[in-house]
């Protein structure tokens, strides 16, 4: 079954209400304003949700996982705005789509399997340009393993106005699972302005844990970079990278 939406005023939050559904397929289209809120009582499959203004937008599953799909008529997750997105899978999570918000939060909790991504399952939450906003933040976890294709981009917006955005802080948690990535950027934005000052950067935290005798490696298959934003008068901060893994810490780069 598909179940395909297009609101105004939001999805399932009357009252904070989620809309509870049993389909495959979803394509949820919200304007205006409001919120979207919506649990699934299988696997999910996500052609598009595209969030418009400063709403949330939370998906869950009650059993098995969430797939961003990929391919014709696909669009992934988007939001014009700064309102958080969560996914909270049962089980897996599976991004083959971009998942991009302007300056919200990105959140993936209490799933008890792997979180994977392709290399077009992109990950983007940076402000608007020109505001000074900070840009939204990345928090995946898991009980399993995190294998990343796709970028993660928290970079701060520039701004030719003023001092430029904070970057998005990113942080991964793998518990009984290994972690690979590709590239984090949680760079500062760029001010351009005359005595302008650049974004500062976030940290990128990455982590695993166990509590069992099974050790999990990082593997980086990317740069991750949290250096401050370029400024006319002075640099932003730049930020700390932590990686803190029961195994080994692997660079995967081949050149």
């Amino acid at each position: 079954q598909k179940l395909v939406i297009g609101s105004q005023t939001g999805v399932g939050w009357v009252v904070a209400a989620t809309l509870e559904t049993r389909v495959t397929d979803l394509d949820i289209e919200n304007g205006t304003s409001g919120n979207i809120g919506l649990s699934n009582a299988q696997v999910l499959n996500v052609l598009r949700v595209a969030q418009t203004g400063n709403g949330t937008v939370t998906l869950g599953t009650s059993s098995a996982g969430i797939t961003i799909a990929s391919g014709a008529g696909t669009f992934g997750v988007t939001s014009t705005g700064n309102g958080q997105v969560t996914l909270n899978p049962k089980t897996t999570l599976d991004i083959n789509n971009v998942i991009t918000t302007t300056g919200g939060n990105v959140v993936v909790s209490g799933g008890t399997g792997a979180i994977t991504s392709t290399s077009a399952g992109v990950i983007t939450t940076t402000a608007a340009t020109d505001t000074s906003t900070a840009s939204g933040t990345v928090n995946l976890g898991t009980t399993g393993n995190i294998s990343l294709a796709g970028a993660i981009v928290t970079t701060g917006a520039a701004n030719s106005l003023g001092t430029g955005g904070a970057g998005g802080q990113v942080d991964l948690t793998a518990t009984e699972g290994a972690i690979t990535v590709a590239g984090i950027t949680a760079n500062g934005g760029a001010s351009s302005g005359v005595t302008n000052i650049g974004g500062d950067a976030a940290a990128i935290n990455v982590t695993t844990t166990t509590g069992t005798a099974t050790a999990h490696d990082i593997t980086l298959n990317g740069v991750l970079a949290a250096a401050g934003g370029t400024g006319s008068s002075a640099a932003g901060l730049s930020k700390t990278v932590t990686l803190t893994g029961t195994g080994a810490i692997v660079d995967g780069n081949t050149t």
